[in-house]
């Protein structure tokens, strides 16, 4: 699915790579995919 540029999540993404972890609300998310729209 795709999110909005302005979502905590997708600020929490900017920058990262496969593997990095991003931190949104408390919660930790692997990158272990990323692909164009």
């Amino acid at each position: 699915g795709s999110i909005s540029h302005v979502s905590p999540m997708a600020v929490a993404l900017f920058g990262k790579k496969i593997g990095d972890l991003a931190s949104v609300n408390g919660k930790e998310w692997e990158i272990v995919k990323l692909s164009e729209s």
